[in-house]
């Protein structure tokens, strides 16, 4: 079977994070990553948690219950604190998992 991950893709982050937008500063969460699957989203939260952010999975009881309907509900967001979104970026953009856009 031919491998069908571009040359490179391998090594590319995953994510691409922009900077917090004003508007949502005052936010109780904000989005830092959008997951295609719980086990990403799962692995990211605890990569952060490690770190001492406080994450939460808005949509992972939804897509627990209900995880066929991934296309018709969306990805799996990833929120932080909006006080701690450039710390996360930041870890995240330094693992090697995340671009900053």
């Amino acid at each position: 079977m031919e491998n069908t991950i571009p040359a490179g893709a391998e090594n590319s982050p995953k994510y691409k994070i922009a900077p917090l937008s004003p508007a949502v500063k005052n936010h109780e969460w904000v989005t830092l990553v959008s997951c295609g699957k719980i086990f990403e989203a799962d692995f990211v939260r605890s990569r952060l948690e490690s770190e001492g952010l406080e994450v939460f999975i808005p949509d992972e009881n939804l897509m627990t219950a209900a995880a066929w309907g991934l296309n018709a509900y969306g990805y799996i967001r990833v929120q932080v604190k909006p006080e701690q979104y450039e710390s996360a970026r930041t870890f995240l953009c330094e693992s090697g998992d995340a671009e900053a856009i």
